[in-house]
This record gives C-alpha cells, structure tokens and sequence, in this order.
C-alpha cells in the first residue's frame, strides 16, 4: 500500500474497533463479520484522500479508544465478542493487545512505504 492507504486503513480500523469495543459494552457477546481492507481501501478511495485529513479522523477515534478503555473496571476486561472468522471469541483485554500489533505493524509497513520498500 501507498502510505496514504495505510494512514486510511489506521484511521477506518481504529474507527472499526472502538464501535466493536462499545458494542461488547453494550450487549452480551455480540459478533463481528470479517472485513476485507483491500475492498474497503477501494471502495473508500484510499488513494484520493487528504494524509491531514485521515490523520486528524485517526486521532479523533484513538482518544475514543483512549477514553474508552480508560474508564474499564474490573470484569469489564473479561467482556467478548466474536469475529466471525478464525480469530473467534476476543475480551477486551484481547482487543487492547491487538490494536498495539495491528499498530505496530501498520506502522512498519508505512516506514518502508514511506522508504520506497515493499
């Protein structure tokens, strides 16, 4: 991906996820179905939008994730959801713990995108 997708791709999963964590919240064990990112990088035209834009949006939803996962108490750690796919049944402690992958490895392929690497 162009750094650009990946900036987009950031921001539309940390969107994803804070909607998955709030809705873990708020019902008992809810399922998520699978996302495609290619799909959604050209269906959401990845390529065509503004890097200052994707990133102000990014930070907006990771200060809801912050936020979010601040105000967690106790067993509220232990709540889940489903991913429909082989990822399967995710606590919220789960989720914490991919976000900081999914970051840092999202964060490696903009480092070499941004080199002119693959």
């Amino acid at each position: 991906w162009a750094p650009i997708e990946v900036l987009c791709h950031l921001r539309d999963a940390e969107e994803s996820f804070l909607d998955r964590l709030r809705q873990i919240m708020a019902t008992e064990e809810p399922r998520f179905p699978s996302v495609n990112p290619n799909r959604v990088a050209e269906e959401r035209e990845y390529l065509r939008q503004q890097s200052d834009d994707a990133l102000a949006a990014f930070r907006r939803h990771r200060e809801g994730s912050l936020a979010f996962f601040g105000a967690l108490r106790g067993n509220d750690w232990t709540r889940a959801g489903h991913q429909m796919d082989s990822r399967g049944r995710r606590t919220l402690d789960d989720f914490l713990s991919v976000m900081a992958w999914h970051d840092e490895n999202h964060l490696a392929q903009l480092a070499r995108a941004l080199r002119g690497e693959p």
